[in-house]
């Protein structure tokens, strides 16, 4: 992969480069003509060298880029520039850097401008000089100013046009550089966010939070960060955290990477959470950001849409009455929420608050279970809550590390426990990944007698986390933390005997230690016990309980618990029938991604089935994608892609389709390199024999203009491999990217070729009739515009015929159209009418309404033989004019014939039209 990742770094660099700076006036004429000239004589020497950098001939592309860059190859100097930058082949050095991105910046390379500026920003192995990168940029945002270079790929052209919208942007509104001029720069920022630039989506998200620059305006705040949620693609999280680090930079503080691990990964794959780490920033005393109350309103923002993590910030802050009004009350309910939904600071956070506010109707049982679950994870503070020995007050989980730190008795059994759950995940201290010396750890605590550690030790046994799995090994253990009524422990024991896992399986073990667990608060046990008592096995049947026991489970948020509820009430199965109820929990279920109920979801509003619903099916497609179902993944992308249940979406199609094919690109140049790459060319290939839908999405968008996906050249290349294997559709779609004037190879002739060989291999082959139908209608309309072939009414019609015989509903209302005007064809009134007829017989309105033209004004001499057929389409015509359409309402005023007028209003109509695809009978079929 040497030659991928080489070939990539370049690609990157022409994207995303490093530094900004510019020249002030230029002969555009004579620099252009001098260009031309050394271009050509350069061009596949350049060539050469990419092609031995593909092929990992690292040294020979390096001696050929360096000869071509002192030749005066601005392509070469940039690529040059960035081997030094990077010490790709060539020692790092970046003053060298420096001088060849210059230079090519001089020669108006547009990819070296923006990197050369960029640097001048940065600073980077030169003097910073902001003043020269505000030139630059100048001259790449200017929408009238042509490329002198042109750039190969049309993406890499609209990403540096953006990038440098975004940098200038941030000097002008930052005063950097020069005066500063708002205005201009957040209409620049503006630009760039909705061309595809994530840094200023992000900024502009940050700054309409902030207000300090512009106006303070949350809506828009929101719509940016949505704005953020799309472009990040969701995909390779880790490098997208990072990323987002340096593209906040200067805003966030060096303090706030250390935050990741309070509040949750830092900028997860939903947008809420970056207002909600933004949002912390602003609690940092001492900063000059400090801002308790701009700090709530974000943590509102983000919980009133549902982000636990920023439910539980807010009730934190209404608790302590930190930039707001105190309120113990509004701060519970929010806390409560973010605790049902696993949200561990914000069971921390009610827990202590029930403690430190008795006289609050909370509920103290759910409190203890929540604290119970968070000290079991090794939260310090909440074991010393339980155990009696803590004063409480609300803590952060940084305070409670120092709460553990700071503890007297370093050897105290439940620090050794809180210090080694902490060291297992790595919270907060250094991650310890070998589980053996985790569990001389644990063997500590439990040898002392701490029951959380002597499950534990138990645990580690069951799931042979340093081996196979041992039950033999992990019984005593489980059994010595039951018998201190440790309720993971029972729980464990019972699903041991239920399973008969080791041990001779027994249901009134398994219940007996189910029962045991639910009394000391475990909610897990109550589904399991719930079930036992349903199907009375091992117990005495008892479905009322049994009912109590899955709302206790459901209520604290077990999904499982909800499905069983909501799958028996819909079935009516030892409960009577509640659909209504049943669909309720079932939806918390899907919701919370529990696999079984969105597959029932899903199959429940399949559009197949009586209760299909395509917004509904939509919605619970993308749910079991987002939790990793793959079949969903492709499913949703071609929702997105026709606007099936959503609004239509390319960029959400082109990021599920990438994502169901295992590559989750972050950006189009990732992408766009790695579809070049031969190793994924033949992973893709391995896709094409059994998920051609897949490939075939992805090639589609990739060739659909208008959006930041676009890229004919990777279309180009996923067209090719998919004709080998589904002929006919690869040759659709590469006869249409030959015609796109934006692909290198375009060439019209060939598209032509492609055309006419789909029509002959139909016939030869037996292919499907409506290959051969549309075909034969692409030329047609070829021939008819002119556009990319010389315009011929005799080809155009010769096609439409061939079209129309093939029964395409639209190809036939053409021709009718050329019989009747003689264009490309002999003038023949009877033939064109007996192409309308079957298309009148299908009531529809454009052939219906010209049948009657001919009939009744046209020539209504020569249609005597027409007469029933008359006043079968004056019959039609009217019902169509009472219905409300204006077509079929001015031909029969036109022949004094009365119909009743709707009383409604009558939808726009709109004249024949060759280029109405009205009629066209090849939309898209979707499956479900």
């Amino acid at each position: 992969m040497v030659k991928g990742h080489l070939y990539l770094l370049v690609l990157l660099a022409l994207m995303f480069g490093v530094s900004l700076q510019a020249q002030v006036a230029y002969d555009d004429e004579a620099f252009e003509s001098s260009v031309a000239v050394a271009m050509q004589d350069w061009e596949e020497q350049f060539a050469a060298a990419i092609q031995n950098l593909n092929a990992g001939a690292i040294k020979e592309a390096t001696r050929i880029i360096k000869r071509l860059a002192v030749e005066g190859h601005p392509q070469s100097q940039h690529a040059l520039g960035v081997f030094f930058q990077q010490g790709m082949g060539l020692r790092r050095n970046v003053k060298r850097a420096v001088q060849w991105l210059e230079s090519a910046s001089e020669q108006r390379y547009p990819v070296a401008m923006l990197a050369y500026a960029q640097l001048c920003v940065s600073g980077e192995g030169m003097r910073r000089d902001r003043s020269k990168a505000r030139q630059l940029l100048a001259h790449l945002t200017e929408r009238d100013w042509r490329f002198p270079i042109p750039l190969q790929d049309y993406s890499v052209e609209r990403s540096v046009r953006s990038e440098a919208c975004y940098l200038l942007g941030w000097l002008l509104v930052e005063g950097e550089g020069g005066a500063p001029d708002i205005e201009k720069g957040v209409r620049l920022l503006e630009t760039a966010a909705n061309t595809g630039s994530m840094q200023a989506s992000v900024y502009l998200a940050i700054e309409y939070a902030r207000g300090r620059f512009v106006e303070r305006d949350m809506e828009a705040s929101r719509r940016f960060f949505e704005l953020v949620e799309l472009q990040s693609m969701d995909t390779m999280r880790r490098e997208f955290e990072s990323l987002m680090i340096e593209l906040l930079d200067p805003v966030v503080k060096e303090d706030l990477r250390k935050d990741a691990e309070e509040a949750g990964k830092l900028f997860s794959k939903y947008i809420l959470d970056l207002q909600t780490q933004f949002a912390l920033e602003l609690l940092e005393e001492g900063e000059e950001s400090y801002d308790p109350s701009l700090a709530v309103s974000l943590f509102r923002m983000a919980a009133e849409e549902g982000n636990s993590n920023a439910q539980a910030h807010l009730g934190r802050l209404l608790a302590l009455g930190l930039g707001c009004e105190k309120d113990e009350t509004e701060a519970a309910r929010w806390l409560q929420s973010a605790a049902a939904e696993g949200n561990w600071l914000a069971q921390l956070d009610f827990g202590i608050l029930c403690y430190m506010h008795p006289f609050l109707e909370l509920d103290r049982s759910l409190a203890d279970r929540y604290l119970k679950r968070v000290a079991d994870g090794g939260v310090f503070s909440a074991q010393l809550l339980l155990d009696g020995d803590w004063e409480p007050k609300m803590m952060t989980f940084d305070q409670d590390l120092a709460l553990l730190s700071a503890w007297p008795d370093q050897s105290d059994a439940r620090a050794v426990y809180a210090q080694t759950k902490r060291s297992a995940s790595g919270w907060g201290v250094k991650k310890i990944e070998n589980p053996k010396k985790l569990y001389k750890q644990y063997l500590k605590a439990a040898q002392a007698g701490y029951h959380r550690a002597e499950y534990e030790c138990g645990q580690h046994h069951y799931e042979g986390r340093d081996g196979e799995q041992d039950i033999e090994r992990a019984l005593p253990w489980l059994q010595k933390a039951a018998r201190k009524d440790n309720a993971n422990a029972i729980f464990r024991l019972g699903w041991i005997y239920d399973l008969g896992e080791g041990v001779e399986k027994s249901p009134e073990r398994a219940v007996e230690y189910y029962e045991r667990s639910v009394a000391l608060g475990s909610t897990a046990a109550a589904n399991n016990l719930a079930n036992f008592l349903v199907e009375g096995d091992g117990v005495e049947k008892d479905v009322g309980r049994a009912f109590e026991l899955y709302h206790l489970s459901a209520d604290d948020g077990d999904p499982v618990a909800n499905y069983n509820i909501g799958i028996r009430l819909m079935a009516g199965t030892s409960v009577e029938t509640n659909v209504e109820e049943g669909m309720r929990r079932l939806t918390l279920s899907g919701e919370k991604g529990y696999k079984r109920a969105l597959t029932w979801l899903i199959e429940h509003y399949d559009l197949k089935k009586l209760t299909g619903d395509p917004v509904e099916l939509a919605y619970w497609m993308e749910k079991s994608a987002e939790f990793g179902d793959r079949s969903s993944m492709k499913e949703i992308a071609i929702f997105y892609r026709y606007g099936v249940g959503v609004p239509q979406s390319n960029l959400k199609a082109y990021h599920w389709i990438m994502t169901y094919l295992n590559q989750g690109f972050v950006n189009q140049t990732n992408m766009r390199q790695e579809i070049m790459d031969a190793e994924l060319v033949s992973a893709v290939v391995d896709f094409l024999p059994w998920d051609y839908e897949a490939v075939l999405l992805s090639a589609e968008l990739a060739a659909e203009d208008g959006w930041v996906g676009y890229d004919p050249e990777i279309a180009f290349e996923l067209a090719k491999l998919f004709e080998k294997t589904h002929l006919f559709l690869g040759r659709f779609l590469l006869a249409e990217l030959y015609l796109n004037d934006d692909l290198k190879k375009a060439n019209p002739k060939k598209a032509v070729k492609l055309y006419r060989d789909i029509v002959k291999d139909c016939d030869k082959q037996g292919g499907p009739v409506k290959h051969k139908a549309k075909a034969a209608f692409r030329l047609s309309r070829l021939y008819a515009t002119g556009d990319k072939v010389p315009q011929s009414d005799r080809q155009r019609a010769q096609w439409m015929k061939v079209a129309a015989e093939a029964g395409a509903n639209s190809a036939q209302y053409y021709y009718s159209l050329y019989l009747l005007n003689g264009t490309g064809v002999d003038r023949d009134v009877g033939a064109a009418v007996e192409h309308l007829v079957p298309l009148f017989r299908a009531s529809l309105v454009k052939p219906t309404v010209l049948l009657g033209e001919i009939l009744l004004t046209r020539e209504p001499g020569k249609m005597a033989n027409y007469e029933p057929l008359k006043k079968e389409v004056l019959e039609q015509l009217v019902r169509f004019a009472e219905a409300g359409i204006e077509d079929a309402q001015h031909l029969l005023r036109g022949v004094g014939h009365p119909f009743a007028p709707p009383d409604r209003e009558a939808p726009e109509s709109k004249p024949a039209s060759e280029d109405s695809e009205e009629l066209s009978p090849w939309a898209p079929t979707v499956a479900s």
